[in-house]
Order: structure tokens, then sequence, then C-alpha cells
């Protein structure tokens, strides 16, 4: 879903696709640099925020993945509270490597 050149850090994009009593399903994004971007399905239990984190493909940094299942706990918590938000999109700089 590469909307805008990414030069630096990566987007997430999450957004509801479905709802229903028993489950919120998302699809989230994670654009990078050199219009690379990776789409991730998830699906959450309404009761209980329990969800299944994505598993990357390998060419994604570490630190991207970590970020997205950082936005998805959040998700979860918040839907625990009963608001499912929407959409969440937010950037997020690379953190430098550390020696």
């Amino acid at each position: 879903m590469v909307s805008a050149t990414v030069k630096n850090g990566a987007r997430f994009d999450i957004r509801r696709v479905a709802a229903n009593d028993a489950q919120v399903r998302y699809c989230a994004f994670i654009d990078l640099p050199g219009n690379v971007s990776h789409r991730f399905d998830v699906e959450f239990a309404v009761q209980t925020g329990e969800f299944q984190p994505p598993e990357a493909p390998a060419n994604t940094p570490a630190w991207a993945t970590a970020y997205l299942h950082t936005l998805l706990r959040q998700l979860s918590r918040a839907g625990q509270r009963g608001k499912w938000p929407r959409k969440v999109r937010q950037w997020k700089a690379e953190k430098p490597a550390v020696d």
C-alpha cells in the first residue's frame, strides 16, 4: 500500500476490514524505503483481545516487525476496553544498531 515514498524508517498502516461479535480482522502494512511494502492480516478475538502475531517476510527489518507487534498489542488492549479502532497510522524512525 505504498502511497508516498518512505525515505527512512517505516510507515505502519493498520485498518479494520471486518468485525462481528466473535472477531475483528485488520489488514496491516509496513511501508519501507525503496517502495517496499509488506501486508499482514491479523484476527483478534473480541472477548479476549487474543491474536496470533503475523510472521514477517525474511527481508522485513526486525525492528519494524517488533514495532508492528507493539501496535497490535495496543489494538488488543483498546479492544478489551470495547474500542476497536478503525485505523492506526504511524511513522517510526529506524533505531541505530547498538554494538
